[in-house]
């Protein structure tokens, strides 16, 4: 695994930790708060997710039967 791709997959691991927590606080909040924490979240761990696969995300962590999946998310451009 090249240097871009550990941090590719390193990012999509940190992503999806905040994911993990956004279902456990957030499990059937608002849209609004849901994304909030998501969106703080990946901005504390340093990663950028696309905002369709954010979309995603909160509608998983809305949802009682799907738990959220991370696919993309990239290191974040400081």
């Amino acid at each position: 695994m090249d240097e871009k791709q550990q941090g590719a997959e390193e990012a999509r691991e940190a992503a999806q930790h905040v994911a993990d927590s956004a279902e456990s606080w957030e499990h059937g909040a608002e849209e609004t708060e849901v994304r909030e924490h998501l969106e703080e979240g990946f901005d504390e761990a340093g990663v950028e997710v696309p905002d369709d696969e954010t979309d995603k995300l909160v509608d998983q962590v809305r949802d009682t039967d799907e738990m959220p999946i991370v696919d993309k998310a990239t290191p974040e451009d400081r």
